[in-house]
C-alpha cells in the first residue's frame, strides 16, 4: 500500500498517525457509561445545527453537551465548560453578533459511531447586521461549516467547528475572495450525479479509512499527487475551504498543486479521524511557510500553522463527494495578509 501504516486498517482499533512518521497509539477515555450509539450519536449533532444554529434556541444545550465539555474555536480558543458553552451562544445570539438573520441550515453529510460523529452543513441568511465598519447589505450570504465531535455517555465532550470565514466575510464585504480560478468553476445546475452509488456495495471502514489517509499523508504529507489522485472518482465533486465547487480529479488536484507551490515545507499532522457507513471524517493540522506565494500575492516567507475538517463519501472504492473546512482566515492573518481585526 505504500505505508507502514495502512497494515493498522486491518481492524477498526487502529494506530493514529498523529505526524508524518509518527504514530500514536489511540486512547480511549474509561467512562462509566454504555458505549453510545451510532444513531442517537447523529441525533445529537442534528439537534446542535438545528436547534441552537438555526432555530437560536440554547435551552437544550445542557442536554446535549457533557458538563465538562470543551468546545475547541478558531477564534476564541477552548470555551471550557457546558455553561461557558451556553453563554458563548447566549452572547452571540442576544447581542446581535450572529451577523446573519433569518438562517436556514442544510445538513450535507452526517456520519457517526460510537464515540464520534461529524456533519457538514451549509447556511443562507441575510447579512443584516455591521461588520466592523462594513455596512449591512440586507443581501443573502451563504457559507458552509464542518463540525467533528468526540461522544461520551451520549452528549458531545469535545467539538470542533470551523466554518468558511474567509469567503463569508468577502460576502459581507470585507475583502475579495476567489480560491477557485477561472474555468474550473461550476454552477449547481451542472453538478453531476454519481450513477455508480447504487451499483456497488458500501465501502467498509476500511476502504473510507485507506482513501482518506492517502489522500492526506501520501499526497499532501510526501508530495504525491498520484497517490493523491488515485482515490477520487472521476466525477468527484469537491466542496473546497473557499471558492466554488470542482468537478473531477483534475479541478481537485488544481486546488490540491496551489497549495503545495505556495508552501513547498508544507507538513500535515492527522488528528484523529473515523469512517461509517461509507463516509470518513478527519482533523487535520498543516504547518508551512509561504515561500511561492498565496491567493497570487507575493511570499510573506512567514509560517502558518492552521487546523481543518474533511469529509468525504466513498462509492466502489472512490471519493466521490468531498467536503472541506480549515481555519483559512487564521492562515491568512499568520502570513500577513488579513489584518488581524
Amino acid at each position: 500500500m505504500g505505508r507502514a501504516w495502512m497494515a493498522a486498517l486491518v481492524g477498526l482499533a487502529l494506530t493514529v498517525p498523529t505526524a508524518i512518521g509518527t504514530p500514536v497509539a489511540a486512547q480511549d477515555t474509561q467512562v462509566s457509561c454504555p458505549t453510545g450509539v451510532p444513531a442517537m450519536n447523529a441525533h445529537v449533532a442534528s439537534r446542535f445545527i438545528i436547534d441552537v444554529i438555526d432555530n437560536r434556541d440554547t435551552s437544550g444545550i445542557p442536554e446535549l453537551f457533557a458538563e465538562d465539555a470543551v468546545y475547541h474555536t478558531s477564534s476564541r480558543g477552548d470555551i471550557e465548560g457546558v455553561d461557558a458553552i451556553k453563554a458563548m451562544y447566549d452572547d452571540m445570539i442576544s447581542g446581535g453578533r450572529s451577523r446573519v438573520s433569518d438562517p436556514a441550515i442544510t445538513v450535507d453529510a452526517i456520519l457517526a459511531n460510537e464515540n464520534h460523529v461529524a456533519a457538514a452543513f451549509t447556511t443562507t441568511g441575510i447579512y443584516d447586521t455591521a461588520v466592523d465598519g462594513t455596512p449591512a447589505s440586507g443581501e443573502p450570504v451563504t457559507y458552509s461549516r464542518n463540525i467533528y465531535a468526540k461522544m461520551e455517555c451520549g452528549k458531545i465532550k469535545d467539538l470542533w467547528s470551523l466554518s468558511d470565514q474567509f469567503s463569508r466575510m468577502g460576502q459581507y464585504g470585507q475583502f475579495a475572495v476567489s480560491d477557485v480560478p477561472e474555468g474550473l468553476m461550476q454552477g449547481a445546475d451542472q453538478l453531476p450525479t454519481n450513477a455508480r452509488a447504487n451499483e456497488c456495495t458500501i465501502d467498509d471502514d476500511n476502504a473510507v479509512r485507506e482513501a482518506l489517509l492517502s489522500y492526506y499523508l501520501d499526497g499532501f504529507g510526501d508530495k504525491n499527487e498520484s497517490r493523491a489522485r488515485l482515490f477520487l472518482d472521476e466525477n468527484v465533486l469537491y466542496h473546497p475551504v473557499s471558492g466554488d465547487d470542482v468537478i473531477g480529479p483534475d479541478a481537485v488536484m488544481e486546488t490540491f498543486q496551489r497549495r503545495i507551490t505556495s508552501m513547498p515545507d508544507l507538513k500535515v499532522t492527522v488528528n484523529d479521524f473515523f469512517a461509517a457507513d461509507g463516509f470518513g471524517a478527519l482533523r487535520w493540522t498543516f504547518t508551512g511557510t509561504d515561500t511561492g506565494g498565496i491567493y497570487g500575492n507575493q511570499p510573506t516567507n512567514k509560517t502558518a500553522t492552521w487546523d481543518g475538517i474533511m469529509i468525504v463519501r466513498l462509492d466502489c472504492g472512490k471519493i466521490t463527494e468531498m467536503w472541506s473546512e480549515s481555519d483559512n482566515l487564521g492562515s491568512l492573518r499568520q502570513l500577513g495578509l488579513v489584518p488581524e481585526n
